[in-house]
């Protein structure tokens, strides 16, 4: 399960909807990684409820 604040990533994994080109290359690496796990779930959460890892990446 991949949780994430940022939203416009989560509906393009998860609804498969297009991206910015300038990320695409991500998008299909992320999907590339996904055939080695036997699920995936890529779920949006507010950033107020995610404020621990933000916290933890702004360091």
């Amino acid at each position: 399960m991949v949780l994430s604040d940022a939203k416009g990533v989560i509906d393009s994994l998860s609804q498969g909807q297009e991206v910015e080109w300038s990320v695409k290359h991500l998008q299909e690496e992320i999907n590339e990684l996904k055939l080695f796990f036997e699920s995936t779930t890529f779920v949006y959460i507010p950033r107020e409820q995610n404020s621990y890892t933000h916290k933890l990446i702004s360091l």
